[in-house]
């Protein structure tokens, strides 16, 4: 008994000095992040991403070759193309969604690697039509591993035409958000990242899950916001929002 218990306990410790690479890691991490914080007091017209020679392929299928562009800080893009030019490919390889490409991807004037893509999602929230929620209550869908107040939640909420009551925020979203609209879901998320003052959003189709009304207000409120970088993708394009955009690319042909 004596023998076969050292064994066991030799056998824990073995396991237990193999995640030490893993805590390494975390602390690299951490590092990099708070080297990264800084950016969002850099000057307005700077790039935030630069692009060079970008060329993705799906397997055997090219989806677009040698792109070459640069995103300021806190300027507006409305990314605009024929379904299946690759717009949706972009943000992804900018986000680090992906990472099978050639060329150069620079964030905050940083070449990205596989070392910083962390600072890219603790900056960058994006927003698809999949907008993904626990099954949870809304207050915690919001919070994550934060607590914010309820009444900072509630006014973020209202400021994206979703108004609640305390009460509401106890409300159970459901597996993947079953138990609400599309709609809410993509408030909920967008609410995510603006009650963390995440100043880069992208939105790949984001809003398509409400009703043209809704999605105006939403992309107002967003464009009028002077610190915060926007790129916008989509088939939608309202025109009681599009000349607040400064910038409309028409994907690829803009960005080569």
């Amino acid at each position: 008994m004596i023998f076969t218990a050292l064994g066991n306990f030799t056998s824990q410790i073995s396991s237990i000095s193999s995640i030490r690479p893993i805590f390494d890691k975390y602390k690299k991490y951490i590092q990099l992040d708070s080297d990264m914080r800084e950016f969002d007091n850099q000057n307005n017209h700077e790039e935030i991403y630069q692009i060079k020679n970008l060329t993705f392929s799906y397997g055997n299928k090219n989806i677009f070759d040698n792109l070459n562009y640069t995103f300021l800080r806190n300027k507006k893009y409305l990314l605009i193309g024929d379904s299946g030019s690759g717009k949706s490919t972009l943000l992804k390889l900018m986000f680090g969604y992906l990472t099978t490409y050639k060329g150069d991807i620079y964030f905050n004037k940083e070449l990205v690697t596989e070392n910083n893509y962390v600072n890219i999602r603790n900056h960058v929230l994006y927003i698809n039509q999949e907008a993904y929620l626990f099954n949870d209550t809304i207050r915690n869908n919001i919070n994550l591993d934060d607590n914010y107040e309820d009444e900072k939640i509630l006014g973020v909420l209202n400021e994206l035409g979703m108004p609640l009551s305390i009460k509401d925020l106890d409300m159970n979203v459901g597996d993947r958000g079953a138990n609400i609209s599309g709609g809410q879901r993509q408030r909920i998320v967008l609410a995510r990242g603006l009650i963390r003052n995440q100043k880069i959003i992208f939105i790949d189709e984001g809003t398509s899950a409400v009703d043209k009304l809704a999605s105006v207000q939403i992309e107002r409120m967003l464009l009028q916001r002077k610190d915060l970088t926007l790129i916008l993708v989509t088939h939608n394009v309202h025109e009681e929002t599009k000349n607040l955009f400064d910038y409309t690319l028409y994907f690829p042909e803009s960005l080569k």
